[in-house]
């Protein structure tokens, strides 16, 4: 049974459509994470779900009972919908301590001040705040700040907990730390999540479904690496980061499921990639051709041609020479802007100190390139 269901929710401001024809639902105990860029309709979703605004159609399930129904006209207070909710600005409140920050859920249900007093010290303890109780919220670090809102948000018990962005405002050393520490505390307490965000590593690392958002609408769908290994439309691709190039189909090959397609992206540079719709594409048809950064192979070429595999039907890999455009040094990876033959494409790779200007050969598998028909996408280019 799904203890979270939204059904076909829809939400306008004036004349945009901020969610259009949503639905999802989210099993007790699980985290799905509403994944996306700024404006793409994932915080409106969630302020849907916790009362804070009004959809204009749809109807919200939490736990078994009708939260929201515009239909049949029912709307609970947020207060009504037994849930939690983590900001992304801690709202810590100034003038109260650390222990009255966390017991106000409490307090304002009329729980009394014994109890209130045992659960706040039992979650404090939890988060990892035991020592901080009468202190001022606010002269607390940010990373504790944010404990706090965590353990404001769950001392009442709820069974859903909503989280809009909740770490964007830590260093990147807590964040990781935190989403470690969140994913430890749900299985303890065993609440069900919906985690709102534009970092794909928090909605991978902390969720069993990613929803990815565009334009209000659901994009795609699924587990974490499956939406991150085969991503379903350019925009999923786009938004993952992968390399999109244009170009026009030249050949169609069946394979074993689907299509091979060989895509001219430009002044006769041909590359073989795997069409991702069941319907095969047609030669001369405008397509995209993605390809994820850490699937591409870099190494250094010799001042003489590096070979390049010529084959009747699809090679097992495909080379290319390319020029280093750009280099960037992340640490444990640097990441390559190459042209090749004008085609512009971004790696990934462990450290090898090339630099711009350096001559390279570019490796990438027909299996590693999807192949989406342009007239299909959102994407533009």
């Amino acid at each position: 049974m799904a203890f979270v269901r939204v059904k076909e929710l829809r939400k306008l401001f004036g004349e945009l459509v901020a969610v259009e024809d949503v639905s999802f639902a989210v099993e007790a105990g699980h985290t799905l994470a509403l994944l996306g860029p700024s404006g793409c309709g994932k915080t409106t979703i969630l302020r849907c779900l916790a009362g804070l605004e009004n959809a204009d159609a749809g109807a919200i399930d939490i736990a078994g009972t009708t939260v929201f129904d515009r239909a049949a006209g029912v709307n609970l207070m947020p207060e009504q919908r037994d849930l939690g909710v983590v900001f992304q600005s801690y709202a810590v409140w100034p003038h109260m301590t650390v222990a009255e920050n966390v017991g106000f859920p409490l307090k304002v249900r009329r729980v009394p001040r014994a109890e209130i007093i045992a659960r706040t010290g039992r979650i404090l303890d939890l988060v990892g705040l035991a020592n901080t109780q009468d202190r001022p919220a606010t002269a607390l670090s940010g990373g504790q700040q944010q404990r706090v809102a965590l353990a404001r948000a769950l001392v009442h018990e709820p069974g859903l907990v909503l989280f809009d962005e909740p770490m964007s405002n830590l260093d990147a050393r807590l964040r990781a730390r935190m989403r470690m520490e969140l994913a430890v505390l749900q299985k303890r307490l065993g609440f069900t999540a919906i985690y709102v965000t534009h970092d794909q590593a928090e909605a991978f690392s902390l969720a069993e479904t990613v929803v990815v958002m565009n334009h209000g609408r659901i994009e795609t769908a699924g587990d974490p690496r499956t939406v991150f290994a085969r991503p379903q439309t350019p925009f999923v691709a786009e938004f993952l980061g992968f390399n999109i190039n244009r170009g026009r189909v030249v050949n169609i090959l069946p394979r074993q499921e689907g299509f091979h397609v060989e895509v001219a992206l430009a002044d006769g540079l041909g590359i073989w990639g795997v069409q991702c719709e069941d319907e095969p594409a047609v030669p001369g048809q405008s397509v995209l051709a993605c390809s994820r950064k850490e699937h591409i192979a870099v190494t250094t070429a010799a001042d003489a041609a590096a070979p390049r595999r010529e084959a009747a039907g699809v090679p097992d890999e495909q080379r290319f020479i390319g020029v280093i455009q750009a280099a960037s040094f992340l640490g444990l990876e640097e990441e390559y802007v190459i042209s090749i033959d004008g085609i512009e494409m971004g790696a990934i790779r462990p450290p090898c100190g090339l630099r711009a200007g350096d001559r390279v050969i570019v490796t990438i598998r027909p299996e590693e390139v999807l192949v989406f028909v342009a007239e299909n996408s959102t994407i533009r280019r």
